[in-house]
């Protein structure tokens, strides 16, 4: 019988540690769940466009190592393409004109906020447009309008067209003093659209950063597959 009582106390001292009744002794069903979606996540999304023309999305789920699991502290990223890490933005760059809504940039890592757990599903959001941030950030000529407004392009007239240096699309501006800049089309649509400057710098608009997309997603823990909808359909297998 005295054995039988020393058991039970070593069991109730080292209870975290798995004894008696399993690892999951004393968690509950949503950290259980959130235990489950801690990791990599590999599939397809049906209404993902980038300029490699793949439709794979990466997620990769994190838990803080001390203490127990917790919502608040589950953090995300989200990427699409065969290969992490987007390329250097070029403003100028003529496919930046083609994709900047309909298009995500290869690689580039977008954080997952607004997360929240319902049962077995995920629901999370990511701010699209971020992605175009640092090609605002990358532009350097600012100008200085009458109203002391500043902005990433002037406001000359002149000619459109293929007008640039070596033929490119875009249009060659004529200032007030007989002074002539090339604009490309691409770049002339990051300031009009996007961009937001003042007299040192340019960054993306701030009302751009509101703009998410949202996912919803049914995780199956058992067989460790995810399906769920905000961008077509998407599935993805825990790796």
């Amino acid at each position: 019988m005295k054995y039988s009582n020393l058991y039970c106390l070593i069991c109730s001292m080292f209870l975290l540690a798995g004894c008696g009744s399993g690892s999951d002794s004393g968690l509950t069903e949503e950290q259980k769940f959130l235990l489950a979606l801690r990791g990599t996540w590999i599939g397809t999304a049906d209404e993902v466009h980038v300029l490699s023309a793949s439709n794979r999305v990466v997620m990769d789920m994190t838990l803080p190592e001390d203490g127990g699991p917790a919502l608040e502290g589950l953090t995300g990223d989200i990427w699409f393409g065969e290969e992490i890490g987007a390329s250097e933005c070029d403003p100028d760059d003529p496919e930046l004109e083609h994709q900047r809504y309909d298009f995500f940039r290869d690689g580039y890592v977008f954080e997952l906020t607004d997360m929240a757990i319902v049962k077995n599903r995920l629901m999370a959001k990511f701010v699209y447009l971020i992605q175009w941030k640092e090609c605002c950030e990358a532009i350097t000529q600012i100008y200085s309008h009458d109203n002391g407004f500043y902005h990433c392009m002037p406001t000359w007239g002149g000619d459109c067209g293929s007008v640039g240096p070596n033929g490119e699309e875009g249009c060659m501006l004529q200032g007030p003093d007989g002074e002539t800049v090339f604009m490309s089309s691409s770049r002339m649509d990051l300031c009009m659209n996007l961009c937001s400057c003042d007299a040192t710098s340019c960054t993306i608009e701030q009302s751009m950063t509101e703009r998410g997309v949202e996912l919803d997603l049914t995780v199956d823990i058992e067989n460790g597959v995810m399906l769920g909808t905000g961008l077509g359909r998407i599935e993805a297998v825990k790796q």
